[in-house]
């Protein structure tokens, strides 16, 4: 039964395949990039407050139970990957200062 399908395919006309440009700009394609949608970490002060602006960090720390020790940890964790806590040690935070994300308020510990 191969031998028939190889028979069959051998058989076929060659496909013709359109020719790409041999130059860029032989045809008028445009080349689209779109932007992402994630925005960088902003943290600014106001105040005295450390005011982190952050995509999706927001509705995460409404959730976090702050007594948690353990939940706050793993909170801490995910603004170190995601750049939050750099930005805010490049804005100059120290211990006992106020942190701000959203509606959430903690000290900086």
């Amino acid at each position: 039964m191969m031998d028939e399908v190889v028979q069959v395919l051998s058989e076929q006309p060659t496909l013709n395949r359109r020719k790409l440009p041999e130059e860029p700009g032989e045809e008028n394609i445009p080349i689209l990039r779109p932007q992402p949608r994630r925005r960088g970490v902003s943290v600014h002060q106001e105040d005295g407050v450390y005011i982190v602006e952050a995509p999706g960090v927001e509705r995460i720390a409404q959730r976090i139970d702050y007594e948690d020790w353990l939940a706050r940890m793993q909170f801490y964790k995910h603004m170190q990957k995601t750049g939050i806590v750099k930005a805010l040690e490049e804005a100059g935070i120290n211990e006992g200062d106020t942190v701000r994300i959203g509606d959430v308020e903690w000290e900086w510990d």
